[in-house]
């Protein structure tokens, strides 16, 4: 989709699709070990109840 190493900077690549620069730099951070097991949690009481 977006080529670092293209002509157009990325700025431009970005402004074609329509997208954020920053979406395009995101780096999303690892969930933690703690926080997985709480969300798998949540989602089990959830269907429990639904």
């Amino acid at each position: 989709m977006i080529d670092r190493t293209h002509a157009l900077k990325v700025g431009r690549q970005c402004e074609l699709l329509d997208l954020q620069r920053s979406i395009f730099y995101y780096q999303p951070k690892a969930d933690h070990s703690k926080s997985l097991e709480l969300m798998c949690k949540s989602d089990a009481l959830h269907l429990d109840f639904s």
